[in-house]
């Protein structure tokens, strides 16, 4: 909660991130403004070396998936 908390803090105009109900092991990320790999890459590192490994599920502004597995719900 804390990761996600300062997360969506420090990028509340590009993103919204949260834990995939009922699946820890999944974030999604609700996207503001257009993607950026580099920041989302980054972000699924620092969540790994500080709270465990996840598979980020991005969603682009109008709700379509543009990065992670639809199978993996």
């Amino acid at each position: 909660k804390m990761f996600i908390d300062s997360i969506n803090a420090k990028y509340k105009d590009e993103l919204t991130l949260r834990h995939v109900p009922c699946n820890s092991d999944y974030m999604r990320v609700d996207l503001k403004t257009n993607y950026d790999k580099n920041l989302i890459d980054s972000l699924e590192k620092v969540h790994e070396r500080t709270v465990h490994w996840a598979e980020f599920h991005v969603y682009d502004k109008d709700k379509k998936l543009i990065r992670g597995n639809i199978g993996s719900f």
